[in-house]
């Protein structure tokens, strides 16, 4: 008689075991044996039955399944006609999901992926990440959309926005990068700590509160205009795209409601001049308004960096004549402001209704 490696309970129910005795009635198991030290096909069984391992394939059907001899045993035959492991198992919840993407070095999933991963229905996708919104685990950003809280953030309520932002944009479908006052910080260009993560985009979106950080969108119509003075930074989960310190410099007058007043623009730039690129500035130049230009080039020559300013006004004069534009177009519609200009600058023409307070 073949000598009996043991029986493996039950295929039938859910939860499974390991076992040498025979199952209850009305389940099934399989029953393993074998007559050489090599391999077998085993053949899943039912009560009462004698299926054993033998070292030919059988003529029995599909039924049957060939092991290796090292692997049949109770707890490690698995899948067999795809059935469970023989290995009790337990369901993964979203807390053993998420533990998993952060040991991958991942932070961002969506709603999809979870689900199909899970194997769970919408509504219970819903309840468990709504709890573990709760206990500051995950965020949501946008619908759909989640990001892991790391342990060392969970004080914070949220990572660094540049961790997840590239993969938030992707989801969006949006070309992007960040700018303004948050990119000059990344350049080492700012005196204070920016209070906003600020992007650039061709949509509408409004702010998102992502723990402590506030992520504030600027649109931009025209990104292929950009796509010079847009580079690439490295984060810790992957890169974000940023804008370089020539398209730093003109967002900052594009957008003054963003930059914090023209002083603190002047600060900024006061820093950022040594590292713009001239040839990279020109070519931008030729794309933007010419009153921003016109802006720029006077603030940059004011602040010592007229290095960079050359080829960006002959550039500026090919486009046609110029006109006589306001510093800081603020201060000029407000009545409290009209005051005579203190200078004029000939070579930009630009009107400046006071002197620039910089912070050194």
């Amino acid at each position: 008689m073949l000598p009996q490696i043991g029986f493996c309970i039950p295929f039938a129910a859910d939860t499974v075991s390991s076992s040498t005795q025979p199952v209850p009635a009305g389940k099934g198991w399989v029953d393993a044996r074998s007559r050489n030290s090599t391999s077998g096909w085993i053949q899943i069984g039912r009560p009462g039955s004698n299926e054993s391992v033998v070292p030919d394939e059988p003529a029995g059907g599909p039924e049957w399944k060939f092991v290796p001899r090292n692997e049949i045993s109770c707890r490690n035959i698995r899948y067999i006609r795809g059935y469970r492991d023989m290995i009790p198992q337990k369901r993964s919840t979203l807390s053993d999901y998420v533990g998993n993407l952060l040991s991958a070095g991942r932070l961002v999933f969506n709603v999809q992926e979870a689900e199909r991963a899970l194997g769970v229905e919408h509504g219970a996708f819903l309840d468990a990440a709504e709890r573990l919104q709760r206990r500051g685990v995950l965020l949501s950003p946008r619908r759909g959309f989640y990001v892991v809280v790391p342990p060392q953030y969970a004080s914070w309520g949220a990572p660094p926005p540049g961790w997840f932002i590239d993969a938030l944009m992707r989801r969006e479908g949006q070309a992007y990068y960040v700018g303004l006052l948050k990119a000059a910080e990344l350049h080492g260009a700012t005196h204070q700590a920016v209070m906003e993560f600020q992007v650039v985009t061709a949509k509408r979106l409004p702010r998102i509160r992502a723990g402590r950080s506030v992520l504030v969108f600027y649109f931009r119509k025209d990104m292929k205009a950009a796509a010079a003075g847009i580079e690439d930074r490295k984060t810790e989960t992957g890169a974000m795209k940023i804008s370089s310190p020539a398209l730093t410099a003109i967002d900052l007058l594009r957008y003054p409601q963003a930059s914090g007043g023209l002083d603190h623009v002047a600060t900024v730039l006061s820093d950022l001049g040594p590292k713009i690129d001239p040839g990279q500035l020109e070519a931008l130049s030729r794309l933007v308004e010419r009153s921003v230009v016109q802006r720029l080039g006077h603030l940059l020559d004011h602040l010592g960096h007229d290095a960079a300013t050359g080829s960006m006004l002959d550039i500026l004069r090919a486009r046609g004549p110029l006109t006589w534009t306001e510093l800081d177009r603020r201060e000029a519609r407000n009545p409290d402001f009209t005051i005579e200009p203190r200078v004029r600058d000939p070579r930009w023409r630009v009107v400046v209704g006071r002197a620039l307070q910089v912070d050194a």
